[in-house]
């Protein structure tokens, strides 16, 4: 079209100008582009920190003639200020302006106007130490410093490839990501880019042109920027995050980093087949517009434009080239369909030349619709084919091809077993069919987990034991087979686990950013409100949640098992309180006895005097030590089977909570457990409670004997005593004895640290500090002791091990040998108080590192003050200053299995005097001792009798803890000398060999029997098995309140 047709032309205007905050540079004049002198319709400037003082428009069209204008600043939605210099401003138009950058017919002329210093005489008002600020958001916004630089840079780049700019710099500019406080491998920060994205490619966060001129291909290259960055960054830990970020970045395909891509719109728009109006359309909204400012808009204009040319009378050639564009603006916008994904795909022979078959395989399952689970087979199938090529391609365009198309499958997989869950849960796995599909469902949905590298580590462990008895498991589980149901039921239990932990780590994640920074971006309120719930709820591992309550519903009713798993059975009275964690109770909650809901446990908390029951919201060992501590206590506790039961109970009767003060629970040993309306404590049960819960407990028939203080330095381990060095101790010299004469187990090599030196090393020279201390505890209300406890124990830290004790531990071990340094106070290891978990072991302590060996004896030393011990001691009535450290020092059995085991069954109190109970776990005894680690052990009864093994249930615990490397052990994650291991409990012959099980479960009756006739009362007997071997490490009496 020749210069001078055209009616208008297209205009950027800028203007430098200083201005206050709040403030906006317009244009107002005769033209309808700068609004006609309409005072409430101004043309408003934009401005960045890079540009400022520069204010400028974005492009405009302004009709050609002559146009009168001045310069305003506007603030609060109304004219603050005119230009005043001068007469009005004129601009004459008449389309021979110079053109735009690419040529053709976009006449594009950027004029500036004014001189700053004229304009600042015109409008400035504010001090000269006045700051310009063009965008801010307000200090109480609920934003983290990353989320607040985030949107401070989203209002200031205001084009989509400014935006995209934001997110490349972020990964490869160090000094820009630093300005941000932007950490690469931070969860909660991906999980800010993602919500970004997201909104940003859903036209949720609306990009505006900002004047520049930049063609589609510099959009690509900080696609490929990014995305070559994401990958050097990817772990198991980040790569479900990843996920969600390739899909939100444009193609940078070879044709769209081309120096002018997409030209195939500026052939259209030149047709000679179309109308004025639709060629000027085109033209002004969509070629001139993606070439200069691509922006996900364009791909809403382009469908306008395609549905307006296919339901309108227009050639059929330009139908099919709008249609063809519409494809091309898909693929770089990322916004293709999957089977078009595919098909591009196949048809440029990639990731491999064996790759078409398996895609073409895949698109006829689905094209023919037949059975969702074959379609579901064949998806699977080719997701693997992927995952494989994915590992080897290099960085380019054909592996971001790759992904979106497996990221596009990911979503179908999703979409399938949909479907397939719905007949899974109508047919409720009633015959041996039935199971082997419900199970196969399970292994896949997890198949597919694993492939968008979503828990990849767990996923496989599930996976590789589902294996191991899918081919056997579906007709034994038909016919009642034990075995064969507890192994499945451990193997499903831990695929539950896994989906709670993802849900809940999706939530914790999104929840808290979505909605602060969604609000200080303007995004809808109900857009934030079904985000996170949105991304646990399209994902995989919800439709594998589906299957395994199928699953676990029905294995439940196989075993007959109840939803309560009970600990204490016996019934409590008291108001009812539903708290986080046993930590979070207040003076003001323990002023009367309660019934606790309790969200989370540990496992090695101490349970507070006026808590008379606990309702857990998951699994606990029953031989934790918080189990083992409310036995002692006669507190009824039972734990859900899974958080919708605990959930359930509590809705069923949280209105009356409201209502009435006081209830009774009651639990019986069978499972089944009522809440009703009860009587309030009695005046003197309140009053118990009280004084308990301030830690002034008036009497106790607790007794300590009495101590021997003048042994300084290191004990061989048979010539220890109670008196001298504690109950620990001294029953490992006897085990040691035992060990000789039974040959039925053994013993590590070990030798005590006497009361003596610890009162030579802490208290003697410092007793009035000391006390001092003691006394600010103890005078401290419930919600300080943590505080003042924590300054007792550093007061021990700062202390110093004798160089001479040092040397002694030292030559009695190996050189090379690593140690467990326990703890082996005069107040734990009693008849009528185990003390079990008050007080620290350290693991893995090197005994050729001094440093190690004196860090580790003065952690268990300041351990007399954890605050859950010396809050059990004020329960107890044991006076803090009688308490006192010795310390066992053991050489470290590796554990392959680690157990705990009671001579008589503390669990089921109706075979109390009939059964020896245990409890295993793989991997190194902690485990056991907490609820750290969620999951269930292997639990066996033994008849005293018979020594005939009852199996209760296997175990399914998701890690073990293993002793860390040694170029590890100064990390301060591993301060404890453990570390994490997935468990793949196929390959554990404890989990796989009945015959194995039977006999060491038969072996520690025998054993715990022995020792219980040696030490003539119940015991309760921590120790490891290494090949077949079983090693005692220490033995206490059992102690069973109630």
């Amino acid at each position: 079209m020749a210069a001078g047709r055209e009616m208008a032309s297209e205009v950027v205007f800028e203007v430098k100008c200083e201005t206050r905050p709040g403030q906006n540079v317009g244009l107002l004049g005769s033209a309808v582009a700068f609004g006609a002198w309409d005072k409430a319709k101004p043309l408003i400037l934009e401005t960045d920190p890079d540009l400022y003082p520069t204010w400028r428009s974005q492009l405009v069209q302004v009709e050609h003639g002559a146009h009168e204008y001045k310069c305003v600043l506007v603030g609060d939605g109304k004219i603050l200020k005119w230009e005043t210099s001068g007469p009005n401003r004129v601009l004459q138009l008449d389309g021979n302006e110079p053109q735009g950058e690419d040529g053709g017919e976009q006449r594009v002329i950027k004029m500036v106007f004014g001189h700053p210093d004229g304009l600042k005489a015109d409008f400035r008002d504010q001090s000269p130490d006045d700051t310009p600020v063009a965008f801010s958001i307000p200090e109480s916004a609920d934003l983290s410093p990353f989320a607040r630089f985030l949107v401070e840079e989203n209002a200031h780049n205001k084009s989509w490839r400014r935006k995209l700019e934001i997110i490349r710099r972020l990964f490869t500019d160090e000094a820009y990501a630093s300005k941000a406080h932007f950490q690469p491998q931070d969860l909660e920060q991906l999980v800010i880019i993602v919500i970004f994205l997201t909104f940003l490619k859903s036209g949720q966060i609306v990009c505006h042109e900002d004047g520049s001129h930049y063609r589609p291909n510099h959009h690509a290259n900080e696609a490929r920027q990014i995305e070559e960055k994401l990958r050097v960054l990817e772990n198991d830990s980040n790569a479900f995050l990843f996920r969600k970020i390739y899909p939100q970045l444009p193609s940078y395909s070879s044709e769209y980093t081309a120096s002018v891509p997409l030209t195939r719109i500026r052939d259209i728009a030149h047709r000679g087949d179309i109308p004025h109006e639709m060629k000027q359309d085109i033209k002004h909204n969509l070629q001139n517009k993606l070439h200069r400012c691509a922006g996900p808009e364009d791909l809403v204009t382009c469908r306008r434009i395609l549905d307006q040319a296919t339901s309108g009378d227009y050639s059929g050639g330009f139908v099919e080239q709008m249609q063809i564009f519409m494809r091309e603006l898909e693929e770089f916008f990322n916004a293709k369909g999957l089977e078009d994904e595919l098909s591009s795909l196949k048809d440029r022979n990639e990731p491999a030349d064996e790759s078409a078959p398996i895609i073409q395989k895949f698109l006829d399952a689905k094209q023919a619709r037949g059975p969702a689970y074959g379609q579901l087979e064949a998806l699977t199938e080719l997701r693997s084919h992927f995952a494989h090529e994915l590992h080897v391609l290099d960085d380019g365009e054909k592996l971001q091809r790759v992904r979106l198309a497996d990221t596009k499958l990911e979503e179908f997989a999703f979409v399938l077993l949909a479907g397939i869950n719905q007949e899974v849960e109508r047919d409720a796995l009633n015959n041996e069919a039935q199971w082997q599909f419900g199970l196969s469902c399970l292994n896949i949905s997890l198949q597919n987990m694993i492939l968008s590298g979503t828990f990849k580590q767990e996923a496989s462990a599930i996976v590789n034991d589902l294996a191991s008895v899918s081919a056997s498991a579906p007709s034994l589980l038909a016919k009642g087979d034990l075995d064969a149901t507890l192994r499945v039921r451990a193997t499903v239990e831990r695929a539950s686990r896994l989906a709670e932990e993802f849900s809940a780590l999706i939530s914790e994640l999104y929840s808290g950013p979505v909605f602060g920074l969604g609000r200080a971006l303007g995004i809808h309120e109900h857009a934030l409100a079904v985000f996170a719930e949105a991304e646990i709820r399209s994902n995989i591992v919800f439709q594998m949640s589906r299957t395994v309550q199928v699953v676990l519903k029905k294995l439940r009713q196989m075993l007959k098992l109840p939803p309560w798993d009970v600990l204490m059975p016996g019934a409590a009275t008291g108001k009812v309180l539903r708290k986080a964690n046993i930590e979070s109770l207040s003076d003001a909650d323990l002023a009367t006895q309660c019934i606790l809901f309790l969200e989370s446990a540990q496992g090695d908390e101490d349970i507070p005097a006026a808590v008379k029951a606990i309702v857990l919201a998951h699994d606990l060992p029953h031989l934790s030590h918080l189990g083992v501590r409310a036995r002692q206590a006669a507190c009824i506790f039972v734990c859900a089977e899974d958080k919708e039961t605990f959930d359930a109970l509590w809705v069923a009767h949280a209105a009356k909570f409201e209502r009435a003060d006081h209830f009774k629970l009651t639990v019986s040993a069978a499972g089944k457990v009522d809440v009703c309306e009860g009587a309030p404590p009695t005046s003197a049960e309140s009053a118990e409670a009280v004084v308990t819960a301030e830690g002034q407990a008036s009497s106790s028939n607790i007794s300590m004997g009495k101590l021997d203080m003048s042994a300084k330095s290191a004990l061989e381990i048979l010539k220890v005593s109670a008196e001298s060095c504690g109950s620990k101790c001294n029953c490992a010299g006897q085990l040691q004895l035992l060990a000789d004469k039974s040959g039925l187990f053994k013993t590590p090599a070990s030798l005590g640290l006497p009361f003596g030196a610890f009162y030579a090393a802490v208290i003697e020279e410092r007793k009035a500090e000391y006390q001092a201390l003691i006394d600010a505890f103890e005078s401290a209300p419930r919600a300080s002791k943590p505080e003042e406890a924590g300054r007792l124990r550093q007061y021990v830290m700062d202390c110093q091990v004798p160089s001479s004790i040092l040397k002694a531990v030292q030559k009695q071990f190996d050189a090379s040998a690593k140690v467990m340094v326990r703890s082996s106070a005069n107040c734990e290891d009693l008849e009528n108080m185990s003390g079990a978990g008050l007080y620290d072991s350290i693991a893995n302590v090197s005994i050729s590192s001094s440093e190690s060996v004196q860090n580790a004896i003065l952690r268990v030393w300041s351990s007399v003050w954890t605050t859950r011990a010396s809050l059990s001691r004020s329960q107890y009535g044991v006076p803090h200053v009688e308490a006192y450290m010795g310390v066992l020092i053991q050489e470290m059995i590796t554990s392959q299995y680690s157990f705990v085991l009671f001579s008589q069954n503390p669990v089921d109190v109706s075979k109390k005097a009939t059964e020896v109970y245990m409890e295993i776990a793989v991997g190194m005894g902690e485990t056991l001792a907490s609820a750290a680690s969620r999951g269930s052990p292997y639990r066996f009864a033994v008849d005293r009798e018979s020594l005939s093994v009852r199996e209760i249930c296997l175990a399914n615990y998701s890690v073990a803890l293993v002793p860390v490397a040694d170029d590890a052990l100064s990390d301060q994650q591993h301060s404890d000398g453990l570390t994490k291991s997935v468990v793949d409990y196929s390959k554990e012959q404890l989990t796989t060999d009945v015959e194995f099980r039977r006999t060491l479960a038969a072996n520690l009756g025998k054993i715990a029997l022995q020792l219980e006739e040696s030490f003539g009362c119940p015991q309760d007997i921590e120790g490891a098995v290494v090949d077949g071997q079983i090693y005692l490490v220490q033995t206490r009496p059992m102690v069973v309140g109630g």
